[in-house]
């Protein structure tokens, strides 16, 4: 009985676990907001993701723009991966 008990407790910690990734992924206004705020007038960037991928496209100002826009999206729950589409404009 007890094995039981323990191996239960197990399959539900697991569960929990893996389940969690999936629930803390950013949402995708959240996400674009964050972007946004991290950039300066003159870029016009646009989010997309797509299972934890997120595709950045559009124009930066500068190198400095692009730098802040790659590392917010990095940086955000949940994501897997980001691709860089846009360009600058300089």
């Amino acid at each position: 009985m007890k094995n039981v008990l323990k191996s239960t407790a197990a399959v539900i910690a697991l569960t929990a676990v893996f389940a969690a990734p999936a629930s803390a992924m950013i949402s995708h206004d959240d996400l674009r907001r964050d972007v946004h705020s991290a950039l300066n007038a003159g870029s016009n960037v646009f989010v997309n993701i797509n299972d934890g991928v997120v595709t950045l496209s559009g124009y930066y100002a500068d190198g400095v723009d692009q730098n802040a826009a790659l590392e917010v999206a990095r940086k955000a729950e949940g994501v897997t991966g980001v691709i860089n589409l846009a360009t600058q404009n300089n």
